[in-house]
């Protein structure tokens, strides 16, 4: 085999060997070769050293690369791709020959490949797991992999409805017919409360008069307006005002049909809207309110004020006819006629008479608005069910726990203060938490919740 000499046996032949020049000639040459013109200056003298130092580091430089990558060419020896594996995190590096059996099943990826690459056949590898498999990861479960350095987001938090010409048109012309009932304040739809005095919490008070919707907000005109947001593009709104229908799957094993169809299946247009926050519902009624000014223009816009939420006293007013139907918004302390009939839709298991007298309900009976042979549910009504009370409102007692505000009065600070709460209780409470003047056991609360919804009232100086 070959002998190879040492780089020390070169180094030292080579410094023994006589030079076939000497640096004095060489430099003799050299200045002979200039013109007077490039004669040494003190500057040149300086350009000179300065250019000597330059020759001299760059000769060191190539020789410490040399000997570096000599190094490394071994090191990388042991270094191979990495193969394709669905996990990742659990691959081992392919055995080679420069490492030993003990080497082998020690060496790792993590140990041998560089983080950077590893992060991105990590990221490319859960990738292809989601676009191949993509039933298997919901929008709520899907997260990247654990990078050191970075996170990717593939999924928005929502996606917004798209809305084809044929449903903007049909949602506009609903829209029209709703604003045009209210500019109207169609008996069909309005009440008229006119103002009165009553003994409410052991006070005499007096009231306005005031228009107030004979049924509470359905599912069908709560859609409407979320579309009227998006078609006005006023999406941030409409996050804040759209419905949590997971609230129906609350305390279920699994999800719940009517987190999927309550909201959005025609067979529940006429059902109240639910799972609305404080902030949705009171969106609904600025909306409204500023549809109507646009809708009536210059023809008489005073005689309409903003719409919103009723305060406690005016629905405790509106549900009781001015105090005269007490503790129901219907005459008797019973929860049914003489017929047997059911007057409210409240919690069924909590009272036995209830169950004797409910009755097999079919579709028909079921979508039948204002139907004396509605019996209840087990969840809410559709808004126009059962009797209503003198006033001509429907479900001022059960079905589902409308939206009030709550006057309390500091005197110590002489504070005025609106208290967000809720009155008539609904579908999920029982016969003594239904009563007109039951205490409150959503008081406080502004949140989504599946046992309540709201109507709407405007206060008015000018009579029907």
């Amino acid at each position: 085999m070959d002998q190879y000499i040492s780089l020390d046996e070169l180094f030292e032949n080579y410094k023994n060997e006589t030079p076939a020049v000497s640096y004095e000639e060489t430099k003799e040459k050299f200045l002979n070769s200039l013109n007077t013109s490039q004669l040494p200056t003190k500057q040149s003298m300086k350009l000179g050293l300065s250019l000597k130092s330059w020759i001299m580091l760059a000769i060191g430089t190539s020789f410490i690369t040399a000997l570096v990558w000599l190094l490394n060419t071994t090191s990388h020896v042991n270094e191979l791709p990495v193969s394709k594996d669905p996990h990742p995190t659990e691959r081992k590096i392919a055995a080679t020959d420069t490492l030993s059996a003990s080497e082998k099943s020690e060496e790792t990826v993590h140990q041998k490949v560089n983080p950077a690459v590893q992060h991105r056949v990590e990221l490319v590898n859960w990738i292809d797991e989601v676009l191949n498999e993509p039933e298997k990861i919901s929008v709520d479960q899907a997260s990247t992999p654990a990078f050191n350095t970075f996170t990717v987001d593939f999924f928005d938090e929502y996606i917004f409805p798209k809305l084809t010409d044929e449903e903007i048109k049909e949602n506009n012309r609903f829209k029209r017919e709703m604003l045009r009932s209210l500019q109207k304040f169609d008996k069909k739809d309005y009440a008229f409360i006119p103002s009165g005095t009553f003994l409410y919490q052991n006070d005499s008070v007096s009231l306005q008069s005031f228009y107030m919707g004979k049924k509470e907000i359905s599912n069908k005109e709560y859609r409407i307006f979320l579309f009227d947001l998006l078609i006005q593009g006023r999406k941030d709104e409409f996050l804040i005002a759209k419905p949590d229908q997971s609230q129906w799957s609350i305390g279920q094993v699994n999800k719940s049909a009517m987190e999927e169809h309550y909201f959005s299946h025609p067979a529940y247009d006429n059902f109240p809207v639910v799972n609305v926050s404080r902030a949705g519902a009171e969106l609904y009624c600025k909306w409204l309110s500023q549809e109507l000014l646009k809708f009536v223009d210059d023809k008489h816009p005073e005689r309409y004020n903003d719409v919103r939420l009723p305060m406690h006293v005016e629905w405790v007013f509106a549900a009781s006819a001015e105090g005269k139907q007490l503790p129901y918004p219907w005459d008797g302390i019973y929860l049914r006629n003489y017929q047997g009939l059911i007057l409210a839709n409240y919690r069924a298991e909590m009272d036995p008479l209830r169950q004797d007298y409910r009755a097999n309900i079919t579709p028909q009976d079921t979508l039948n608005q204002g139907s004396a042979t509605f019996q209840g549910e087990d969840i809410t009504a559709p808004v126009g069910s059962y009797f209503p009370n003198a006033n001509g409102l429907f479900n001022m007692s059960g079905n589902v726990a409308e939206m009030v505000y709550h006057s309390n009065t500091d005197p110590r600070v002489e504070i005025y203060a609106k208290e967000p709460g809720t009155a008539g209780g609904g579908w999920m409470n029982t016969a003594e938490e239904i009563k007109i003047l039951a205490p409150d056991p959503y008081k406080g609360i502004v949140d989504a919740h599946r046992n309540i919804g709201f109507r709407i009232v405007m206060t008015t100086l000018i009579n029907p």
